[in-house]
């Protein structure tokens, strides 16, 4: 509790992280939430389940359903590396196909 320090790195990671995420949603004309969390919640136009399962064949698990935004992941924030990759993956994970 007292390391300020690690406390600061992790805000600035979380912030790096949510920042991609927040990008790459926006360049694929996608709906979110305003987010000051560890986690972007965002309209994914298919099942979360489908969404779930193409991200999970490309290595990444997203969260679970939210009733009644059924249409809608919540992806938690990990390290700005980590989010590229994620980002990445969206694209086709979001495709009807």
């Amino acid at each position: 509790i007292q390391d300020t320090a690690y406390q600061a790195m992790c805000k600035q990671r979380n912030l790096e992280g949510r920042a991609i995420m927040e990008t790459a949603l926006k360049a694929m004309g996608r709906k979110m939430t305003a987010s000051h969390t560890n986690f972007v919640f965002f309209h994914a136009g298919l099942p979360v389940e489908k969404v779930q399962a193409k991200m999970l064949a490309a290595g990444f698990l997203v969260g679970r359903a939210f009733p009644p935004y059924n249409d809608w992941v919540r992806v938690s924030i990990g390290t700005p590396d980590e989010m590229r990759q994620v980002a990445a993956a969206l694209p086709a994970a979001l495709s009807a196909t």
